[in-house]
């Protein structure tokens, strides 16, 4: 009975490794029917349910989503590859088009964007880099196609400094010029008393 109990339990806690075979997509990955206590309600969980992935954000109806997870094209060609931590995206995560070449990396930490962010082009070059911190964008971001770069503050868009419509010469110069126009009104005083003395 202890030994039955005992093997219960155990595959209770063991991931379990699940195949699903869709239309799509082939998909491997892993489950645990451990229960999270309090689901964080501004994170998107990845649970298992009647055959199928699913996600919600703020909950859970399943079994959580742990470990590996790799999904497939049918042509058996990478599509989507990472790891779930407790029905939760962790670490990095990569993606690729039809014809094998990188279409995205993120960086996650337990639920949320964070770290470097990158989409590639099907021919493969860089289209948009950034960083995300905590869910947000921040930090440059570059767009690669339109040739423009935007800043972020804690996912807050930074107005660009507008060009001044003033041509100003250089700081240096303009010190430079003022002490001149010193030393050129101070000669002529300098005359008159020159000329008293004599």
């Amino acid at each position: 009975m202890k030994l039955c109990v005992t093997l219960f339990l155990v595959l209770l806690i063991v991931p379990q490794k699940r195949i699903i075979n869709t239309h799509d997509f082939d998909y491997e990955f892993y489950i645990s029917s451990e229960k999270i206590k309090k689901p964080k309600v501004e994170k998107t969980y990845f649970w298992y349910k009647s055959g199928e992935i699913h996600q919600s954000t703020g909950d859970i109806g399943g079994a959580v989503l742990v470990n590996a997870y790799i999904k497939y094209y049918k042509s058996k060609q990478l599509a989507e590859k990472g790891v779930f931590d407790k029905g939760l995206k962790d670490g990095v995560w990569k993606n690729w088009h039809k014809n094998g070449s990188l279409s995205k990396i993120e960086k996650w930490k337990k639920g949320f964007r964070h770290g470097d962010f990158i989409i590639y082009t099907e021919n493969g070059k860089k289209k948009v880099e950034g960083k995300y911190r905590n869910h947000k964008k921040h930090g440059a971001w570059i767009d690669y196609v339109s040739q423009d770069t935007l800043v972020y503050k804690k996912g807050i868009l930074v107005p660009k400094k507008q060009k001044d419509t003033i041509k100003r010469e250089p700081f240096l110069k303009r010190i430079f010029k003022k002490k001149k126009k010193k030393a050129k009104k101070e000669d002529p005083k300098k005359k008159k008393s020159n000329a008293k003395k004599t």
